[in-house]
């Protein structure tokens, strides 16, 4: 009606009409309503929940923050490369696990590497190798060669995610998803070696350590002719 008489909005009276309704600030005072302290709770309870289920950076974490090479992004993209070159790698094709901790996994048809940083990590490649029908060639020195002489185990696949479950559960992991959700499925081997992404030619081995951590010895490229396709 206000609208239709005078052809405007009340800004004015609706606004003087609003600060009736608002109490006056008093500097270091609460009003408590009900339910508040109940809130309150709750809130503080998520939090805690929250910090708990964060993925906190681990001690073996050496690179910067986000860094592929560390935390759970090293288990769902580093390794499960890993396991995508010993997927497709023909028979008869070689892998090298290092004996010391510290040193860089060698695959005869990729240029990918990575350091192997604990038992634990290096306990892990060498079961898949043998899911995949690697079998141990050579030992003795700074590596062990495993040599691919039969095809993959029928239940590879589940061994995997048993594999990547309990080192999981070692690492004492929270409220992260599944690490097998980024490893491709088992294939039979392939008659001759197949193009290889780019990203199974990258070297992701750790920068050296305080600790006297050095990087191996750069070991020969294959050629961009790999890298591009």
């Amino acid at each position: 009606e206000f609208f239709e008489r005078n052809n405007r909005f009340p800004y004015a009276e609706v606004v003087a009409e609003w600060r009736t309704t608002v109490r006056s600030y008093e500097q270091h005072s609460a009003h408590h309503r009900p339910g508040d302290v109940l809130a309150r709770g709750r809130e503080d309870f998520l939090h805690r929940r929250y910090h708990h289920l964060m993925p906190h950076r681990r001690s073996d974490d050496v690179h910067d923050e986000g860094d592929v090479r560390d935390g759970e992004r090293r288990w769902c993209e580093v390794f499960a490369r890993v396991w995508e070159v010993l997927v497709y790698q023909p028979l008869g094709s070689t892998f090298h696990v290092p004996t010391e901790d510290g040193q860089s996994l060698v695959f005869e048809h990729a240029g990918l590497q990575a350091t192997v940083r604990t038992p634990l990590e290096r306990n892990f490649f060498m079961r898949v190798a043998k899911l995949l029908g690697y079998v141990n060639d050579e030992s003795g020195g700074t590596d062990v060669v495993y040599v691919r002489r039969d095809h993959p185990r029928p239940n590879a696949r589940l061994r995997l995610t048993e594999l990547l479950q309990d080192a999981q559960e070692r690492q004492r992991v929270r409220g992260a998803p599944p690490r097998w959700w980024n490893y491709v499925d088992v294939v039979t081997p392939p008659q001759q070696v197949p193009h290889l992404r780019w990203q199974l030619h990258i070297d992701h081995r750790d920068v050296a350590r305080s600790g006297g951590m050095k990087p191996p010895d750069e070991r020969p490229f294959s050629g961009l002719g790999d890298l591009f396709g």
